[in-house]
């Protein structure tokens, strides 16, 4: 098998035949490996400085056997400028894409960590997020001798619950069985205070309405809630970008918004979802604050399910990564997932942080607190 690393934004066009290719043969890939979130991001970070492409793709003749969409970010931190090899995109789900059909899996993987391991005089550190913890490569990673001390649940978004459609005969079913009473009385004095619609829109068109939404919610966390550590993603001028450019090319969007009947058809508040592969991905939300105490986000959520029971539109819906506790109120199945951390021990920037990074956990670790 023969290598080559894509570093520029032409040669990541040349590859979309492949890449569609693999993304729709390979069962573990989701729709945040896909070649249109890929090229969404890429453009958005076409003139970015602090990042580069780092795609790694393996070929047999002609036939791309492999793609490890990696980028490397350039960062600063406690004063020292670092390099960092990640996964490019943002997604609750990450993966490279593979063509089994003419190579076994970890032949692949272990093909494309020998060529990140003989270029490691490009980056210090590797920190690869959001692996499937049942994955063909979260496999690689916990049997490989180099890489399973380095593997570990991540962070920050450790459970990704999901609910399987066929586990219930009817959606009456289901809510029968699982949902609490809490959810279901505010479904009541929702439609007392104003009826209420659901709309699922599948247009492009929703982009404004949504950063627009998802802002003054933010602000309102902040204001009246002192929730400081609140700040809409639409406010990143990249990630809204990047945001933009998915609804502005991508076929696999699915909005739900709950609209009220008796406020002009107001939106209460909406759920952004993917549909890709018979899963339904829920990826953001937002409501309008005047509507708060009626936990109208878990109102919208089963009103999706209901959708969902009805319509027959996939056979997954995934709430997204996150542990929160009211995600739990609708499945008690989920899926975890693994982080692999490592600094690279054969650069001294790599070493140098390494040191740094064990000093401040332990620091940590004698004031109880994270440093």
């Amino acid at each position: 098998m023969e290598y080559k690393i894509i570093t520029s934004i032409d040669e990541f066009y040349g590859l979309k035949h492949q890449w569609e290719r693999l993304q729709e043969i390979d069962d573990e890939a989701t729709i945040y490996s896909t070649f249109a979130l890929a090229k969404a991001w890429c453009e958005a970070h076409r003139d970015c400085e602090s990042m580069e492409l780092f795609i790694i793709c393996i070929f047999q003749g002609v036939d791309i056997l492999g793609i490890a969409p990696f980028a490397i970010e350039h960062h600063n931190k406690w004063g020292l400028n670092y390099r960092e090899l990640v996964f490019l995109g943002m997604g609750d789900f990450l993966t490279v894409l593979v063509d089994e059909s003419k190579e076994d899996a970890m032949s692949i993987f272990r093909k494309i960590f020998t060529v990140v391991e003989e270029n490691s005089s490009l980056w210090d550190k590797m920190s690869l997020n959001n692996i499937i913890n049942n994955s063909k490569l979260g496999y690689f990673f916990l049997r490989s001798r180099k890489y399973n001390e380095h593997l570990g649940y991540s962070r920050y978004n450790l459970e990704c619950p999901n609910l399987l459609f066929d586990k219930y005969e009817s959606f009456d079913r289901y809510r029968d069985s699982l949902i609490p009473k809490s959810i279901k009385r505010n479904m009541k004095k929702l439609k007392e205070i104003t009826d209420y619609d659901v709309e699922a829109r599948s247009d492009k068109n929703v982009y404004e309405l949504m950063a627009r939404m998802h802002i003054n919610e933010q602000e309102y966390l902040r204001k009246s809630k002192n929730r400081l550590d609140r700040k809409s993603l639409f406010a990143d001028s990249r990630r809204a970008e990047f945001i933009r450019n998915v609804y502005g090319e991508s076929d696999n969007l699915i909005t739900f918004f709950l609209k009220s009947k008796n406020h002009d058809g107001s939106n209460i508040a909406y759920e952004a979802c993917y549909i890709y592969k018979d899963v339904i991905h829920s990826w953001n939300s937002a409501y309008d604050p005047e509507f708060e105490k009626y936990g109208v986000g878990s109102v919208l959520s089963l009103e999706i399910i209901r959708y969902c029971f009805e319509n027959k539109i996939a056979a997954k819906l995934d709430f997204g990564c996150g542990r929160y506790p009211w995600k739990f109120d609708f499945t008690d199945s989920f899926t975890s997932l693994y982080q692999l951390e490592l600094w690279n021990e054969d650069t001294h920037k790599g070493r140098y942080m390494k040191r740094l990074s064990e000093i401040r956990t332990g620091i940590s670790t004698v004031l109880g607190k994270n440093c």
